[in-house]
């Protein structure tokens, strides 16, 4: 958002509040219950993986494409500030962290509270964007983030979202 000069962006905590109540809320309405891939799981384990998803970012900040750096990279600096934020904490307490945060950056097919945890976390990021285009009354400065976003979405109801967010 700062590089592309966006007045008072989200921050992390914020963004990833926003992903918590989206997991409570959604996760076990009726459109998202079924998928090809089978049933989600509750709705506090979609709010925790929506949680943990970004923390490292309070660390690292957030690596965007615009930032070239490799997969691997963003990894590995993701992977060392999840390390240190967890650190003093009890190994358990850590894990119960860590563990959602690999779901949600491994993708495993099945995994449906990690899955539609990326769905969420694409629809803020066009939800943000549609605001801050609204606030700001600079036109659709923000179109890469929309167009980014156009055959990535995995559940029904996410796409649903987004056709409605579009309209």
């Amino acid at each position: 958002w700062v590089k592309c000069q966006v007045r008072d962006p989200e921050t992390v905590a914020g963004h990833m509040f926003r992903m918590g109540i989206m997991g409570l809320m959604f996760s076990h309405s009726p459109q998202n219950l079924k998928s090809n891939q089978g049933l989600l799981g509750s709705n506090a384990e979609a709010a925790n993986i929506c949680i943990c998803h970004d923390m490292a970012e309070c660390i690292i900040g957030d690596i965007t494409p615009h930032c070239k750096v490799s997969v691997e990279d963003k990894a590995e600096r993701e992977m060392k500030a999840f390390k240190e934020l967890t650190m003093h904490l009890p190994e358990h307490i850590g894990l119960d962290l860590f563990i959602p945060f690999t779901r949600y950056e491994n993708q495993e097919e099945g995994d449906m509270n990690a899955i539609i945890t990326k769905d969420y976390d694409k629809f803020d990021m066009i939800l943000q964007a549609f605001e801050y285009e609204k606030k700001e009354k600079r036109g659709p400065f923000l179109q890469q983030f929309f167009d980014s976003t156009m055959t990535a979405f995995k559940s029904k109801a996410v796409k649903k979202w987004q056709k409605s967010l579009l309209e």
